[in-house]
């Protein structure tokens, strides 16, 4: 158990409370930055949280209007705790992250486990935000699931080392995702959004690739900024990787 202050974001909620860790490992460690540390070892499991207090913006703390306790558990890390492994090795998790990284070694690829675990849950966070009707856009929740499809289409080409359709992956990820969940959207429509938006983001890219052409010196935030290019798709695109 810790015992630690709670700030919810600037000027928001203030609280304390505890923090219920279960441990794997004989170790005795005296703050949550050893826990953070040791993900697979430690299951931060609860927090129980007295909000007493609202911060202003001369950084006081006034009384909140509504103080209360908050209990939270989160249910993948209880499910990890029942069944003794880490977040990505429970039985309704642990079929998508071999699923993905059974893709890729499938191509010749070999991701570590870091990459595959991102991936796996930016691919979940796909298939839900498809399923509530979002839409990628430039504007607010829109530019959210945008940007999540582009960190996962950047992702799967630094893997890959190529530009390569990543509709397959998520067409089958989706499938397996719908097997523990109740997703309306089809996997091939979920697929479809994201084959629209790589060819919005690799419309931006062709452009990037004239103006680096005319000027391989050009800044790369004006090529992230307005052409949409992440830095580290450049020496991709000098090696000529297509899909």
């Amino acid at each position: 158990l810790f015992w630690q202050e709670w700030r919810f974001g600037e000027f928001g909620p203030v609280g304390s409370g505890l923090t219920i860790v279960y441990s794997r490992s004989p170790k005795k460690v005296s703050s949550l930055k050893e826990i953070v540390k040791g993900s697979d070892e430690f299951v931060e499991l609860a927090n129980l949280i007295h909000v007493y207090g609202q911060e202003t913006s001369n950084g006081n703390v006034v009384p909140a209007k509504n103080p209360g306790f908050e209990f939270a558990v989160g249910i993948e890390r209880l499910a990890a705790t029942l069944q003794d492994c880490n977040n990505y090795q429970i039985d309704a998790i642990s079929p998508l992250t071999k699923l993905v990284a059974s893709f890729f070694r499938k191509k010749g690829c070999q991701p570590d486990e870091v990459v595959i675990r991102l991936l796996t849950d930016h691919l979940r966070g796909i298939c839900v935000l498809a399923d509530e009707g979002l839409k990628p856009a430039n504007k607010r929740q829109g530019y959210v699931f945008r940007k999540l499809i582009r960190r996962t289409l950047e992702k799967s080409w630094l893997v890959a080392g190529r530009i390569w359709p990543i509709e397959p992956l998520v067409e089958q990820f989706c499938h397996q995702f719908n097997q523990c969940s109740e997703e309306k959207m089809l996997p091939t429509e979920t697929a479809e959004l994201v084959a629209k938006e790589t060819n919005v983001f690799l419309t931006g890219i062709e452009r990037a690739k004239k103006v680096l052409k005319k000027n391989p010196s050009v800044s790369p935030a004006v090529l992230l900024d307005t052409y949409g290019l992440p830095q580290t798709l450049i020496p991709i695109l000098e090696k000529g990787g297509k899909k």
